[in-house]
């Protein structure tokens, strides 16, 4: 069963790369509105987000920060952007994105964060502390 991708933000040209290198991998379901409407309408069962913010802005910014405020299951998030500073690393960090990748990348590279992303995923929702009782020593 492939594991569901919900791709916010791409143009046409990166969605025909992206469809064509990892379509056989991953269900890829892409939405251009950051609005919670949107992406909750596609499938409440996608595991990752990959946002591409393009130039960061104050209006990118705070959808981000929507998506991850309304997001009760915390899927991790990649943020792609096409422009970095101390500020954008800084808010990014504070909000919680798994990845922050600029580019231009190398897709290889965002093949091996989204691998890493759905591992992380999976340990997160099976990594649940269970209740031990401390053992007591025995002497013989």
């Amino acid at each position: 069963m492939l594991e569901d991708i919900l791709i916010i933000g791409i143009d046409q040209y990166d969605r025909e790369i992206i469809t064509k290198l990892f379509s056989e991998k991953y269900g890829l379901m892409f939405v251009d509105k950051t609005d919670r409407r949107s992406w909750c309408a596609t499938s409440p069962f996608f595991k990752l987000v990959i946002y591409n913010m393009g130039i960061p802005s104050e209006e990118s910014l705070q959808a981000l920060q929507s998506i991850k405020n309304n997001d009760s299951f915390e899927r991790p998030v990649i943020v792609i952007t096409s422009q970095n500073t101390v500020d954008v690393d800084r808010f990014l960090a504070t909000t919680g994105v798994f990845y922050h990748l600029v580019r231009p990348f190398e897709i290889r590279d965002l093949d091996d964060l989204i691998s890493g992303a759905l591992r992380f995923w999976k340990k997160k929702l099976i990594d649940v502390p269970a209740q031990f009782e401390p053992r007591k020593a025995v002497r013989e």
